[in-house]
């Protein structure tokens, strides 16, 4: 398991990928474990300054203790299938919506046992804990355009011979 300061290292690892070379981000990476109380590091006249990232993977952590708290897996309910404590609705599909571009305030309208807050957080817990076995296929007839964007009533068709 990785502790909160190796993961503000691995952050910073990230965001000064650009910046540093890999010699000076170990360097940093090292420095940050070694030395916990230091706000911020000098290296190769770049200063990284270490407390609003700290405070971004603190908000992170504390986010993902909440989606985890929210989501009950019970295999006398819908099979195990992960779902927010108190329904039967599966974390992963309200998920899903959000990715698919519906806002967390008309799911917890559609789904008046959820919060927008519980909306919100079944992203996060999605994201940490993606649903297992292979992603799907999606059809190729799916990835273009349709061929025909008219409607046919049943009276349109030719008799069957």
């Amino acid at each position: 398991m990785i502790s909160g300061r190796a993961l503000v290292g691995l952050r910073l690892a990230h965001l000064t990928a650009d910046t540093l070379t890999l010699d000076a981000r170990r360097r940093i990476i090292g420095r940050v474990l070694a030395e916990p109380t230091t706000n911020a590091f000098q290296e190769d006249a770049v200063t990284v300054v270490v407390e609003p990232i700290a405070a971004d993977i603190d908000e992170g952590l504390h986010q993902l203790n909440l989606a985890k708290a929210m989501v009950k897996s019970d295999p006398a309910i819908m099979g195990g299938v992960p779902c927010i404590t108190g329904t039967r609705i599966p974390v992963h599909d309200i998920a899903d919506m959000m990715t698919n571009g519906d806002t967390a305030e008309a799911l917890a309208a559609a789904y008046p046992r959820l919060s927008v807050d519980q909306v919100k957080l079944a992203t996060v817990y999605a994201t940490a804990y993606p649903r297992r076995g292979r992603p799907p296929i999606k059809p190729a007839w799916r990835k273009g355009t349709p061929a025909m964007s008219r409607t046919l009533s049943i009276d349109d068709l030719p008799p069957a011979s």
